[in-house]
């Protein structure tokens, strides 16, 4: 450009020295030739807008990959967080679920009559582990109750056994 700005000025200057020489063919010429740098500015200014444009439009399909590949990254952590989630819920869920089963298995047991099963044992402090304790406690006082009772029931039959035979003594009397 700079080269392009020297040869300007230097057709600028014969043309002014042609139009003191009174000379209308080589002043017309030498405009002419003026022309031709702006020209050649023209299709250079015109040449790097292209290669602007070219380069926005690249850097605009790198952003828009830049943002695809984005997006999937997100969609991925989004789907491995949903996965720990149900991973989690599900281990939650066993580690809620298996002490109300052994409380519920026993309870159905103890309403059958089998009072022949271990103690339930659920080592957790929340409230699954203190519902399994009451039970456990619950469990341990029905079967004092019932020795309790048999043991009343067997004192009951002896001394009735006695009665009737002292009455059966006394009737003999």
């Amino acid at each position: 450009i700079k080269a392009e700005k020297n040869n300007y000025e230097d057709i600028a200057e014969k043309s002014i020295q042609a139009k003191h020489a009174n000379n209308p063919e080589l002043v017309a010429l030498y405009m002419k030739q003026a022309g031709q740098p702006f020209k050649a500015a023209n299709v250079a200014t015109d040449e790097l807008v292209k290669d602007i444009q070219e380069f926005v439009k690249s850097e605009e399909r790198r952003l828009d990959e830049e943002k695809n590949q984005t997006q999937l990254i997100i969609i991925g952590v989004n789907i491995l967080i949903a996965i720990a989630g149900v991973v989690i819920g599900l281990w939650i869920s066993r580690k809620i679920a298996k002490p109300l089963t052994l409380v519920t298995d026993a309870a159905a047991k103890i309403a059958d009559g089998d009072l022949t099963q271990p103690p339930i044992v659920v080592a957790s402090g929340d409230e699954v582990g203190q519902l399994a304790g009451a039970f456990a406690h619950m469990d341990q006082a029905l079967r004092e109750n019932i020795a309790h009772l048999v043991d009343l029931t067997a004192a009951k039959e002896r001394l009735q056994g006695e009665l009737t035979a002292a009455r059966d003594i006394q009737r003999g009397i």
